[in-house]
Parts: C-alpha cells; sequence; structure tokens
C-alpha cells in the first residue's frame, strides 16, 4: 500500500545523529496552488546555512515522483562562506533513484537527487522548484524541522484555493512547540508561519518530527485519484471509498483452492481460522506492486493464486476471501505500520501504509499479517500492534486498535546462574526467555529463520562483552516462545575485590525495543499490552548474602518494580521484575513514565555486591 508521498519535499536523513545546529533555514516559503479536485502546484523555495556533514544529509535536496506528480522546473545554488556561488543545477542534474526496495515488485515512484559536491563548510544552499500534482488522495505535509539540530528563523505555507474547495487540516502545536502564526484563514486562501525555532534534540522515547516541531496536515474534503472520486469528510465515508474500490478483488471460488484438504483437524472456528492462515502463507509470498493506484487497489485474489506472490493489500485480498469461502468474515485494516507516530485520529486522510485483517472472534478480534512468512498467529509486533486501524466496511468504517492475541502477551525472562567456591566462579550458565513481541528483540524473530551461521553469529555477538562461550543455542519452544542458552568459558560475571564479590550484570537489551520504537513520546502515548521483564540470578557453591541497599521497589500508575531476595544455606537467589501497565497516557504523564523507565532499567542492570557470612 502506498502511504502520504512524503513528509515534504526535501527528504530529511536521519543518518548522523547530532544535538548542534547543523543546518539553519533562513527562511522556507511553502506553497500549494488547488486548481482542482485532482489538480494542484506545489512551489518550494528555501534558503539554508549548512555547518556540517550531518547537516548536509539532513537537507540533501532529493525530489520524488511518480505517476500522478511531475517536476515541472527547479533551480539551485550553492555558495561558500563568503556568499561566492561554487555550484548550480537545475532539473538535468539530478539522478534518478528507485524510491523503494528490493523486496517491491514494481513501482512507479522515484527520487530525483542532486549530490552537493562542495565539502567546504559551511555553505548556503538556494533551492526552488515546481511540482504538478494530479490527485488529491495526498497532499504534502508542512513540516519546518523535520529533524533534530535544525534552527528555522523562518518558514511559511500557504494554501492558495480560488475555487473555494472544502479543505479539511490539523494543526500540531502543543504548549512546548512554539505558536503557528495564522496569517490567512479564509476559504479562498490559507496561511501560516513559524519564526524563531531553535534547533531541538531527539528524546530517545520520542516517535518522530510530530512531538517537536509545529506543522500542518491537510486535505481536500472530496479527492479524486485516477478516475475514482472519494470523501475525506468522516472516516465512514473514507473507508466507503475504499471498500468499494476493492469490492471486485474477492474474486476466489470453492472450487479454486482445497477448502477440504485445507481444513483437516480443524475442531473449531479459531482452528479454522489458523489453518487457512497456514495454508495462505504456504501458497504465497510478499512482493509489492506500486503502480498508480495500485497502490490502494488490490491485484484479485484469483492472480495472487496464480502468480503465488502479492503485495499487504493483495495478501489481505485473499486470506479474505478464503476465509469467506470457509463462512468466516474479516475486514480490510489500513493502519500506519512501521516506527514513528500513529495516524491523527480526530483527522479523517490517507494516514495509512499498509493494510492487515480483522477477524471478529466472539468478544475479541484477531489481527492477521498476512505478508509476514514468519509470524506467529494472531501476533503483529511492534509494526502494527497498538496503533490505530481503519475497519473497512462498506458502510460502517471505523477505528479500533489491533492488538496481539492475548493467549500470548509480551514476557522475557533472564536466568543467570553459577557457583562460586574456592577456585573462583564456575559454571556460568545464562538462559533468555522470550515471549509475544519479545522475540522482536534484538531481530531475533527473523534470526531464527535464518541458517545455522547467521544463528551463531547472533548468539556470539548478544554477550560477547560479558565472556566467551562454552556452548550456545537456539530454541523455538512453541510458535510465540523462543529460548537462548549460554555457557560461558571466561567470563566478566563476578570479580572479588577483598571478602567482597561484586556481581556485573550485562545489560538488559531488551528495554532497547520499546525504548526507542515503542512506549512513550513527548506528546500522549499509549501501552497497548502489560509487559513482564524478570531478572532472576543463582548463585550456589558458598554461604552468602546480598550486601548493600537493596533494589528499589516501586508501584507506579505506569508499572511496578519488586525484587525478592531468598537467602539459602547453600547461597542466594534473587529475582527483580519489572511490569508496565496498558493504558492510554497524556503528554503530562511523559516525563513521570521516562523516570520509572530509567528506574526499571537500573533494576535490571545495576551491580551486586556479595559477602559471604559470618
Amino acid at each position: 500500500m502506498r502511504g502520504l508521498l512524503l513528509t515534504g519535499w526535501i527528504v530529511i536523513i536521519h543518518a548522523l545523529h547530532t544535538t548542534g545546529q547543523d543546518v539553519i533555514v533562513q527562511s522556507s516559503d511553502i506553497r500549494y496552488q488547488i486548481s482542482s479536485i485532482q489538480n494542484s502546484v506545489y512551489n518550494y523555495k528555501a534558503i539554508s546555512l549548512i555547518n556540517n556533514a550531518a547537516g548536509k544529509e539532513k537537507v540533501l535536496p532529493i525530489i520524488p515522483k511518480d505517476s500522478y506528480h511531475r517536476l515541472k522546473s527547479v533551480h539551485g545554488r550553492v555558495l561558500d562562506k563568503n556568499g561566492k556561488v561554487i555550484e548550480r543545477f537545475s532539473k538535468e542534474d539530478f539522478v534518478d533513484y528507485s524510491a523503494n526496495s528490493s523486496v517491491t515488485f514494481k513501482d512507479d515512484q522515484r527520487l530525483l537527487v542532486y549530490w552537493i559536491e562542495s565539502q567546504a563548510y559551511p555553505y548556503t544552499l538556494e533551492l526552488e522548484y515546481i511540482i504538478t500534482q494530479k490527485e488529491s488522495l495526498y497532499h504534502t505535509s508542512w513540516i519546518p524541522q523535520a529533524s533534530e539540530g535544525i534552527e528555522v528563523i523562518e518558514s511559511t505555507f500557504t494554501i492558495e484555493n480560488p475555487l473555494g474547495l472544502k479543505v479539511n487540516y490539523h494543526v500540531n502545536e502543543s504548549d512546548d512547540i512554539n505558536t503557528i502564526k495564522e496569517l490567512s484563514s479564509t476559504k479562498e486562501l490559507l496561511s501560516w508561519r513559524v519564526d524563531s525555532l531553535e534547533a531541538y534534540t531527539e528524546n530517545n522515547l520520542a516517535k518522530d518530527w510530530w512531538h517537536y516541531s509545529p506543522g500542518v496536515i491537510f486535505t481536500l474534503d472530496e479527492f479524486e485519484i485516477s478516475g475514482t472520486a472519494g470523501s475525506f469528510s468522516t472516516w465512514e465515508e473514507f473507508g466507503s471509498w475504499y471498500y468499494n474500490l476493492n469490492s471486485e478483488a474477492s474474486d476466489l471460488r470453492a472450487d479454486m483452492i482445497p477448502l477440504e484438504e485445507m481444513m483437516r483437524g480443524a475442531n473449531s472456528r479459531l482452528d479454522t481460522i489458523r489453518l487457512a492462515n497456514q495454508w495462505v502463507k504456504r501458497q504465497t509470498r510478499y512482493s509489492s506492486i506500486q503502480l498508480g493506484i495500485g497502490g490502494w487497489k488490490s491485484l484479485p485474489a484469483s492472480e495472487v493464486l496464480n502468480q503465488g506472490y502479492g503485495d499487504c493489500k493483495a495478501l489481505s485480498t485473499f486470506t479474505m476471501n478464503v476465509l469467506k469461502l470457509l463462512g468466516i468474515q474479516s475486514y480490510y485494516a489500513l493502519v500506519k505500520a512501521g516506527k514513528g507516530r500513529d495516524i491523527v485520529s480526530e483527522f479523517p486522510a490517507s494516514q495509512f501504509n499498509h493494510v492487515i485483517l480483522a477477524v471478529p472472534d466472539r468478544k475479541d478480534t484477531l489481527w492477521l499479517e498476512c505478508t509476514s512468512q514468519i509470524a506467529a498467529f494472531g501476533q503483529l509486533g511492534s509494526f502494527t500492534s497498538g496503533k490505530n486501524c481503519l475497519i473497512v466496511n462498506e458502510s460502517s468504517s471505523h477505528l479500533q486498535i489491533a492488538r496481539n492475541w492475548k493467549n500470548a502477551p509480551p514476557k522475557y525472562l533472564r536466568e543467570l546462574s553459577f557457583k562460586i567456591n574456592g577456585e573462583g566462579v564456575t559454571n556460568i550458565r545464562l538462559t533468555e526467555t522470550f515471549t509475544g513481541e519479545m522475540t522482536e528483540t534484538d531481530g531475533l524473530d527473523n534470526t531464527l529463520w535464518q541458517n545455522q551461521e547467521v544463528q551463531e553469529r547472533w548468539l556470539q555477538n548478544r554477550y560477547r562483552n560479558y565472556g566467551s562461550y562454552d556452548s550456545h543455542n537456539l530454541t523455538r519452544m512453541d510458535p510465540y516462545t523462543i529460548r537462548a542458552n549460554y555457557e560461558f568459558a571466561h567470563h566478566k560475571a563476578v570479580r572479588r575485590a577483598n571478602n567482597l564479590f561484586i556481581l556485573n550484570r550485562p545489560v538488559v537489551v531488551v528495554i532497547e525495543l520499546f525504548e526507542q520504537d515503542r512506549f512513550g513520546t513527548s506528546s500522549a502515548f499509549n501501552i497497548s499490552e502489560r509487559l513482564t521483564l524478570r531478572d532472576k540470578i543463582v548463585i550456589e557453591g558458598t554461604e552468602l548474602v546480598v550486601k548493600g541497599r537493596g533494589i528499589e521497589q516501586i508501584d507506579s500508575r505506569f508499572g511496578t518494580i519488586v525484587s525478592n531476595v531468598s537467602q539459602r544455606k547453600n547461597g542466594v537467589e534473587m529475582e527483580i521484575t519489572v511490569t508496565f501497565y496498558p493504558g492510554e497516557y497524556t503528554k503530562s504523564d511523559y516525563l513521570g513514565f521516562q523516570s520509572f523507565l530509567k528506574k526499571g532499567r537500573h533494576a535490571l542492570e545495576s551491580k551486586l555486591l556479595l559477602s559471604k557470612k559470618t
């Protein structure tokens, strides 16, 4: 599925993470001229001071095009620090690249890139171009600051609408974001400006520019693409358009597929759904096709059957059609998948980039990721779980949060065990058990489907700073659980200082999964599922006691931290459990959540002191 084309016509690249003023946008002026429901012209003009290599990558001139968007003209100059022109470029100087990855079989999305030659900083980039647009399903957002390290002196955004077509827009601003100044708010002319935006530094819990920068997203109330017309007046209206666009794609007949063979061993409705899902995955593979309206319109299910491949829409259509032949109703679910903010739920627009399948199942909804060959049944992972989905129906489309199947809640357990005796530390063993969404940790879910060499490399890298291994292995315990076992030959687990033993616990890598991608933003955020992280330490062979302050025990609105120490005649056993509660949280909860997250990391990673009993 094709999502919003781009958030801005200069693509912001996050390859280099910095905190200073990499770029100073001295002025930028973005202007949409809407001449009809289908046709508009996008005008871009900006002057930016580039201070370093990070800034060069962040505002590299990249202009997208496809069958709906054409570059009419472009003019650019690069000036050195003394104001002397050292480069000039025009349309002929851009290099044409595909905008998609190797998993895309065929597409019409391209990127025109101009590679600036200058390596001497600072320099000034002057860029001006015009794009003609022949559809209105997408419109580029106004993002004055799309990355950290960018200061903005002045930026304006204007929508010229001489026909007075109805424009819907959403302004992104909050208490700690500089106020957007509204210059005009008539039907024919909408205009905004921001001044003096200081460069910001991204917090690792935040998801994208939306949480730092002011901006505007907009749509026409009525849209048109490839001769098909729809409406953004409500989610129901937009869902109805998508339903009608794809209504003829479910063209399988019962005689085309081996229903009886497929359903052998099915003893329940859930078995039927599972077996159908497994059969579809065996018959197909993911391959994206993005030509024109093909970004939204599915291939017919019969074509997917014959060819054995399809994109997210087509594979969802195929699965939906198979389930329908088995008497089970399911629905397209449009979702903004991946990292970054969720959709703005109060703003109906084409904010989606992926399609999954929603299967109502009595009291709950079962969600199927039809593009993945490795996802366990009913598991979405962080790619889509917890996100708003538009459930598509002919007349009652609505938003609903997608969630992993409740039978496999995310859990993580790490157990470290060893002996301390007169000869030192021996029998070092470490076991990790990942359940549900936690199997994504460090790319584990994909690693388990790779060859032995790749798995060995993953295991060796996992705790390479902790010691060398006698042995290690990966085991899938069930479709939702993976276990990793390690035995250490040489280690950094324990060191002795006089009569004290200092236990060094390795980093809990699983925390990084939700620190960076999932839980928490500088805006409102949600935790979709209860998450449990446990660290267990078992020490045998010498009578030991834990010294010093214990782990801080906390019971907060975000979760709990609990520590239990069991003194044994022959040693000690300690278990720390950090639990995150599901819930919808507001922006005012953000700092409190950050604090709880840091305390959780400290509880799971801090050093422990032990001494012999006296």
